[in-house]
């Protein structure tokens, strides 16, 4: 094979007519951006198009060519092949045994290519007893016999049928084909370099070498971790631009692909600090930098858009997450003009936590408050409710653009530039699915989604852009072929470079191995790799080679390969640090008149929370004032199941129906163990029945499952009711208002019991952990109790928290009068308890007084407007839902 060095002896082969075949299309875009360059150079405005194309699209062009002069097989695309290995796949024996038919579709798929590029016959598969090698063998043979009688052609047997066709000369060829980019040639491809001589083909090979004699200088360094090393590379990279802004500059990262998004965050704080400090900032059109990889379709917000619309007509449902992003879409008919409506849509949607909310649910919900989109709504409703049952693709297509209209998607956004052709890409795509009717003459809706789905999630996308982006970012393999006049390499460290080898399992290992597959040992690699790495360090004249030393708590090395390079520093770079510029424009801020917002008296005497705003004003006087004066709620988060708030709701309705018809101690032990039950399952049901008005979950099995939870518990807590002294319940989850130190509370407690001496024990029912101690201290965290107690200094005798959980069925907290211990044997009388001789507390009036100055104290502090931004510990902020509007970390 002829070798080609210098882009001017290429360049003028294909200006003679000679065609250059490329190893992706990467590569073919970069030679014919240099060879318009050149011509521009040369002065020329117009000139003929070169023929550069990579290799499978020169096959099948010259095989279009053919099937011109006389009928051919019909060749299949990638999406009509990989759907064909999986009809195959699921017509076979081996179906029912795997987990993801479409992921093994695409590995018998990869391994039909192989075993035709490498040249493999079907019969040694008969030698390797394995269940790999005999399931790849029958789909193998299905396959073909799904291709020979249906007259089509698959990629892997396309150069095989080209020999035939040049065989037969049924093609015009060019006098010199040229090879650029392969590092290998597969014995398939070879042979049709072969045919191709034989009909007075010259095969040359293009390995670019530099016109000049510039000296170049490769260095070694290494860096923490791969966060610093691509905060380095980005700011290396900016002080080569501005040194000299015509410089190309190179950076190529073997992980790239897991990378993507660390690279984007920091090239664009070193890069383009001006969009890391405004959200609305978009320098995607305007950056110094292009990422080769690009993303895949289904990452873009347009396409995720349509893709839950479908998803929601196939399925009548949508989880809350996707229902959420879906009505907040930017791309929906009435985005912009309804954006806080559908904003408390979503709240009110999220209210029923529901893991799932149905179409139905949104459509009632949005009548009222978002009336463009229940338009949009409604006409989707009528648009899907007489979907047929199967279609075919092309019929699918026309199907889902419908409903995508229905909806509003696309119908008023102006699109930029970015978007149009991600619009373009998108029916590029409905294109392809429509392809599949060669495959399928009919399929599901399900099955088409789903198709339509991994079609879209395999194919990326990259916004065009006609300007000359002076900094590259491309993987390894991505770089073949490519010269800058700096380039830093990333991330070759001893866990990464060689790559651990990556067999077919579908093909045996050893077979592999002994005809040197790709990917097949760790020998195979290593060839390969030392073949890359020795191609990378002549791509530019100053190459900066890197590795991290960390990743996690994992230690790295660099690479064998790399070793011998002289080694640098961060100093030697001479590079500055990267400047924060969020902290920068903090210190740089103009003087600012300030205002204290901390105290913002209360004008009303009553203010709604009850108990609960004390015990607010206790955790954090900040998250007091927004919940119960700015009226900040959380958004709810559904839950599968029951959330502990309504499991503990549901228990304290059963006790309160079940306390209703029974009264007193007496009644309850009189019941016999049937009756008791019986009541117990009485008082379940109506609480659940109750329940089920607005928790969806209540299916018959959850139903049955929740009902057999809550008589087991109720039993086993009434066996502590039956232990106690004789006693009254006077009183179920009472109201009553209270007037304390200026201010109106609505208190309730679950339950009051008069007991035999004539007092009362209140009982607070808890289904969580509940600690005596919080009645403590100058913020109590459970305020309730003791502001009861102020209410009814005279009558109290016990205060208790009912503590009901699954093995911790106890009563907790103190006992007012001696004589009444025996009633609760584990409860502690009040001045034993720790808490009380911490505070020096004697008598029960003096215990009365402490909590009246605590809570006052509180109170006081309440109709101060007191809103400082101060926690009692760390579980407060925790378990606080005001993290993005409180001022914490501003502190």
């Amino acid at each position: 094979m002829n070798q080609i060095t210098y882009l001017s002896q290429l360049f003028f082969a294909l200006e003679s007519g000679a065609t250059l075949i490329t190893v992706n299309n990467r590569l073919a875009r970069e030679f014919n951006h240099r060879y318009g360059k050149t011509q521009e150079e040369k002065g020329n405005c117009v000139w003929e198009t070169p023929q550069i194309m990579p290799w499978f699209s020169w096959l099948q062009s010259y095989y279009n060519q053919a099937a011109l002069l006389e009928p051919t097989s019909i060749l299949l695309n990638h999406l009509q092949e990989q759907s064909l290995w999986e009809q195959v796949i699921k017509e076979s024996k081996y179906h029912q045994e795997l987990l993801q038919v479409s992921a093994t579709a695409k590995v018998a798929q990869s391994a039909w290519q192989l075993w035709h590029g490498w040249r493999l016959s079907i019969n040694p598969l008969s030698y390797y007893d394995t269940e790999e090698s005999k399931a790849f063998q029958e789909w193998s043979v299905l396959f073909k016999c799904y291709c020979e009688k249906n007259n089509w052609l698959d990629s892997a047997i396309l150069p095989d049928k080209l020999i035939n066709l040049l065989t037969a000369d049924k093609i015009v060829l060019p006098k010199q084909m040229i090879f650029s980019g392969f590092d290998e040639y597969p014995p398939q491809q070879q042979a049709v370099f072969t045919a191709l001589q034989n009909h007075g083909v010259t095969i040359s090979e293009f390995n670019s070498k530099a016109e000049d004699n510039t000296v170049q200088t490769t260095r070694l360094l290494s860096t923490i971790d791969s966060i610093e090393e691509l905060t380095l590379a980005a700011s290396w990279a900016k002080k080569q631009l501005e040194d000299n802004p015509t410089k190309q500059v190179g950076i190529i990262i073997p992980e790239l692909n897991t990378l993507r998004s660390e690279v984007v965050r920091i090239f664009d704080q070193v890069l383009h600090p001006k969009s890391t400090l405004f959200l609305w900032e978009k320098p995607s059109s305007d950056r110094a930098y292009n990422i080769s990889l690009a993303p895949i379709l289904t990452d873009y917000s347009l396409i995720q858009a349509a893709l839950l619309i479908l998803k929601l007509a196939s399925d009548k449902r949508l989880p809350v997450a996707e229902m959420t992003k879906l009505l907040f879409s930017p791309f929906l008919a009435g985005a912009e003009q309804e954006y806080s409506n559908r904003a408390l849509l979503d709240t009110q949607l999220r209210k029923n936590r529901e893991t799932d909310i149905n179409l139905d649910q949104v459509l009632e919900l949005s009548h009222s408050r978002s009336p463009l989109l229940s338009k949009k709504l409604s006409s989707f409703k009528l648009a899907i409710e007489k979907q047929p049952f199967e279609q075919s693709p092309s019929q699918w297509v026309h199907t889902f653009i419908q409903w995508l209209r229905s909806f509003g998607w696309l119908e008023e956004q102006p699109l930029n530039s970015e978007e149009y052709q991600l619009l373009n890409s998108w029916h590029e795509a409905l294109e392809s699915f429509v392809s599949l009717e060669l495959i399928y003459k009919s399929m599901s809706l399900k099955k088409s989604i789903n198709v339509l789905r991994n079609l879209l999630s395999e194919k990326s996308f990259q916004p065009k852009t006609d300007r000359n982006v002076p900094i590259q970012i491309l993987g390894v393999l991505e770089a073949v072929e490519t010269h800058f006049d700096a380039c830093w390499i990333l991330g070759l460290h001893d866990k990464a470079w060689p790559q651990a080898p990556n067999p077919n399992p579908l093909i045996p290992i050893a077979l592999q191995r002994d005809k040197k597959l790709p990917h097949s040992s760790a020998r195979r690699e290593l060839e390969f790799t030392r073949r890359i790495i020795n191609r990378l360090l002549q791509i530019a004249p100053e190459v900066i080679v890197s590795y991290p030393q960390q990743h996690e708590d994992q230690v790295l090395r660099p690479s064998l390969l790399i070793t011998h390079l002289p080694k640098t520093s961060k100093i030697d770079l001479n590079l500055d640090s990267p400047i924060n510029y969020i902290d920068q424009a903090w210190l740089d801020r103009p003087n600012l008149i300030q205002y204290s917002d901390k105290n913002v008296p209360l004008i009303q005497s009553s203010i709604k929370g009850g108990a609960n705003l004390l015990k607010s004003q206790a955790l954090c006087p900040f998250q007091s004032f927004a919940t119960y004066r700015l009226h900040a709620q959380p958004i709810e988060n559904p839950c599968s199941g029951l959330s502990p708030m309504e499991q503990g709701n549901l228990i304290h309705r059963v006790l309160h129906i079940f306390w209703q018809d029974t009264r007193d101690h007496t009644t309850l032990i009189g019941y016999t163990e049937k009756e008791l039950q019986n009541k117990v399952a009485l008082a379940v049901r109506e609480a659940i029945e109750q329940q089920k008005k607005t928790a969806q979950i209540f299916t018959e099995k959850f139903s049955y499952v929740e009902q057999e939870r809550l008589m087991q518990l109720t039993l086993t807590w009434l066996e502590k009711d039956k232990a106690r002294a004789p006693f009254r319940v006077v009183e179920l989850e009472g109201e009553e208002k209270f007037h304390f130190n200026g201010l109106d509370f609505n208190i309730r407690v679950d339950r009051v019991d008069e007991l035999e001496n004539g007092l009362f024990a209140i009982v607070d029912y808890k289904t969580g952990e509940s600690k005596v101690k919080h009645w403590f201290g100058d913020r109590p965290e459970e305020p309730q109790i003791p502001l009861y107690a102020l209410a009814h200094k005279e009558s109290i005798g016990a205060l208790l928290f009912a503590q009901i959980r699954p093995n911790e069925m106890e009563y907790l907290g103190a006992i007012a009068e001696k004589e009444v211990i025996s009633d609760f044997k584990e409860v502690k009388y009040f001045f034993e308890l720790k808490e009380v001789r911490e505070s020096s507390l004697e008598t029960w009036e003096e215990l009365l007084t402490y909590w009246q100055q605590n809570l006052e104290t509180l109170t006081d502090k309440i109709k101060q407007g007191d809103s400082r931004v101060e926690p009692k510990n760390q579980d407060t902020c925790r378990y606080c839902f005001l993290s993005s509007f409180c001022r914490i970390k501003r502190k």
